[in-house]
């Protein structure tokens, strides 16, 4: 996004993001066609971005999508998750060559916007889940967008464990809720067990509830 476009203004933002979808290069283009149909509505029918700088990015808008994969889909056939997994990356699972495959696939963030609703309508008939509603008031329905992680996580993981016979990781798990636990064959969190120069690891209860979870599968910490 050009320096002179303000990344902080809803018109300025969905101005460009139509545009790149319109003629703008790949994978640019393909990008914003994704965020168009997938991109969260937060309060009314505003696209919800966050504006960033570095570290991130040197200049831009972060578009907030939900994940869900039957969303409906625009131009190119694309919505984020078809953007994401398609046949043409999963095509590293197909390749018999040593050495130029991977184990599975790696879902990083899982929970971060995990409490966020996303009120935007038309994305409402794809959630399998039920709807809930926000604590502000009126209250509004929307999709958490944990939810919509539970439903790209489920898809993703049924073609890599029924369809290629690999594994699912994702991190930043258990630390707000565990619903979604059965997905994963590992899970993982960042931890910090040296706080202030003293030795202070997870108290017996946090880890014994991890053990619980995962199962047979693994928790990395």
């Amino acid at each position: 996004m050009p320096r002179e476009l303000d990344n902080a203004d809803h018109q300025t933002v969905t101005r460009f993001l139509s545009e790149q979808a319109e003629r703008g290069p790949e994978p640019e283009q393909s990008r914003a066609r994704a965020a168009i149909q997938s991109g969260v509505f937060y309060r009314g029918d505003r696209l919800l971005f966050w504006p960033q700088a570095q570290p991130r990015m040197s200049y831009g808008a972060v578009v907030v999508n939900n994940p869900n994969p039957d969303l409906p889909v625009g131009a190119g056939g694309l919505n984020k998750a078809r953007l994401e997994w398609n046949q043409a990356t999963q095509q590293i699972h197909r390749d018999p060559r040593p050495g130029r495959t991977l184990a599975g696939e790696y879902l990083d963030s899982f929970e971060a916007t995990g409490t966020l609703l996303d009120r935007r309508r038309s994305h409402f008939a794809a959630s399998t889940i039920p709807l809930t509603f926000s604590k502000d008031q009126p209250r509004q329905p929307g999709v958490p967008q944990i939810f919509s992680a539970y439903e790209f996580a489920r898809w993703v993981g049924w073609d890599l464990h029924q369809e290629f016979g690999k594994l699912m990781m994702a991190n930043g798990t258990l630390n707000q809720m565990a619903f979604y636990a059965h997905l994963f064959d590992a899970l993982g969190a960042e931890v910090n067990w040296v706080r202030q120069g003293r030795w202070s690891p997870d108290s017996d209860a946090e880890l014994l509830f991890r053990r619980m979870y995962t199962a047979e599968s693994r928790s990395c910490c």
